[in-house]
């Protein structure tokens, strides 16, 4: 992962890509004319948290705090990110608190799998459901 100095150290695992489980279901599809690494180094690195940052002040969410990535045992790196994310409707709380468990790990060929788990709590029936997603940036 990065180092203290800021340096990041690319290291795919020597062993193929898991496969996607049944349950998901593709929603979007699109083609970034960049490496996958770099993809990772703009949007999802330390380095990128301002622009992660960014994109939740302009959702309208506030509050927002973001770990550093770190090493885990059984799937490669983990930060949690969480904020406070607006409610559209006219009664209760005029914010929801979401937590958001990020990971990633890259395998042989550079194939870097993204997998979120997010949660709210502050909404009535929160905390029956929760977003899991599966992003797997590809190189061009």
């Amino acid at each position: 992962m990065e180092t203290s100095e800021g340096a990041f150290s690319w290291k795919p695992e020597n062993c193929d890509t898991p496969k996607v489980a049944e349950c998901f279901t593709k929603v979007a599809e699109t083609k970034f004319a960049i490496k996958v690494e770099e993809f990772f180094n703009l949007f999802l690195s330390d380095n990128a948290v301002n622009f992660v940052k960014s994109f939740h002040r302009r959702c309208g969410d506030k509050e927002f705090k973001c770990s550093s990535w770190c090493p885990h045992d059984k799937f490669g790196h983990v930060r949690d990110v969480s904020f406070q994310h607006p409610i559209k409707i006219y009664f209760g709380a005029k914010f929801d608190s979401c937590q958001e468990a990020q990971k990633f790990g890259i395998y042989r060929n550079s194939h870097l799998v993204i997998e979120t788990s997010q949660g709210i709590s502050d909404v009535p029936y929160g905390d029956y459901f929760r977003v899991e997603v599966q992003a797997r940036p590809e190189l061009p």
